[in-house]
């Protein structure tokens, strides 16, 4: 007979055993994420906790683990506080949670073509550089999209870089742009926007949130360009507690080179 731990010690954790308890407790964190429900763990004690099986458990809605000594700890009563001010970032009216679960492949933003509002699952961060820039890692939370499985721009369901309600900031991007003698064009070509894009899916709004890159520079590339800066864009769009809301931050930073 096995168990979790050995009776005698009351320490020791059995793998196998953690190993059933980590996927049991994954699939109950995904069922739960589907339903727009966010899993929080805080634990407290003196022996093992099985923290791993914890951790897959808040992993689908990019939950925390903590493990206090006591209840009574220095840091408790902020660490609470911090997480009780995070949540999910999902639009009331996102199309697969009113089905009752949330296809993968659909996480992101859109615009659902039957009833004509745009949605968004998650807080998307798009990050974009230099053409001879690419990034080789991403540190941090969050899972990286791929560019034709996120973004929905017309009736006809055409996969493309720039949504609805971002037409006319685009327009005024442009005019802007003509003013400077800069080329401009009715659309973004997709190649050029996909080859300088990162976007990156966090399920949860959390303020806290880091995420580190480590970039190459394509010395072909750079030549070609013979640039004397690297630019930088970071855009992120997230819902409002309410979820009625769709918000977006753009900053935008250049580097001399």
């Amino acid at each position: 007979k096995e168990y979790y731990y050995k009776p005698e010690s009351g320490d020791v954790i059995v793998d196998k055993k953690l190993g059933y308890a980590c996927q049991y407790f994954n699939t109950m964190g995904n069922v739960g994420y589907a339903g727009n429900v966010g899993v929080d763990v805080f634990c407290s004690g003196s022996h093992l906790l099985g923290i791993q099986a914890y951790q897959s458990l808040v992993k689908p809605s990019d939950g925390y683990v903590l493990s206090f000594p006591t209840f009574t700890s220095p840091n408790y009563t902020s660490d609470i506080q911090h997480v009780l001010q995070t949540y999910m970032s999902r639009t009331q009216n996102y199309p697969e949670l009113q089905r009752g679960y949330a296809k993968p492949k659909n996480d992101g933003l859109g615009l659902n073509q039957k009833s004509g509002f745009n949605y968004l699952n998650g807080v998307i961060v798009d990050v974009r550089m230099s053409s001879f820039l690419s990034p080789t890692h991403v540190i941090g939370p969050g899972t990286i999209l791929e560019n034709e499985d996120t973004t929905t721009t017309n009736s006809s369901s055409q996969k493309g870089p720039i949504l609805p309600n971002e037409q006319t900031i685009f327009a005024q991007c442009t005019a802007l742009a003509s003013t400077h003698n800069e080329p401009t064009y009715t659309k973004p070509f997709k190649s050029l926007v996909y080859d300088t894009r990162t976007r990156i899916m966090l399920r949860r709004n959390d303020v806290k949130s880091t995420l580190s890159f480590m970039i190459q520079m394509m010395h072909d590339e750079y030549k070609k360009k013979n640039s004397k800066y690297a630019f930088f864009q970071f855009i992120i769009r997230h819902v409002n507690e309410q979820g009625t809301i769709i918000q977006t931050k753009v900053h935008t930073h250049r580097l001399p080179i």
